[in-house]
């Protein structure tokens, strides 16, 4: 049972640790992706049919306008979910070019990967505390 405890508390020490240098990756490539699909997407995409009203004056302002980013991305790396949730009857094709979607999919597998080592991290604390 020891052993056992020790092995799960390592991983999920381990699986936190070894993401920290994907943190400041992750955040210059989140700045870069929200500032150019934002110069690029928002002629084409800000607009009624896929925000609302409310939308369209919040997302302009700092820390909402990464929601809209997010949506970009989505669109980007899962188009058909994108067009099933947000962007119904956007039918064209994303105007960007093979080095932006290179960097949503880095990252998307990024963020991916932190949120699990995070849910792992959290396993690992719960069961040594239920462990004991």
């Amino acid at each position: 049972m020891q052993i056992s405890s020790e092995l799960i508390s390592t991983i999920g020490l381990y699986a936190v640790l070894l993401t920290f240098p994907a943190i400041p990756v992750a955040i210059i490539i989140g700045i870069v992706l929200h500032n150019t699909l934002i110069k690029r997407l928002d002629p084409v995409l800000f607009k009624w049919p896929y925000f609302r009203e409310k939308e369209l004056h919040l997302y302009v302002t700092w820390p909402f306008s990464f929601l809209k980013t997010a949506g970009y991305i989505m669109l980007i790396t899962c188009p058909k979910a994108a067009k099933w949730k947000r962007f119904k009857g956007f039918d064209k094709s994303v105007p960007v070019g093979k080095p932006l979607v290179v960097l949503s999919y880095i990252e998307v597998a990024l963020l991916t990967t932190m949120l699990l080592a995070l849910f792992l991290l959290m396993v690992s604390a719960l069961v040594l505390w239920l462990i004991g």
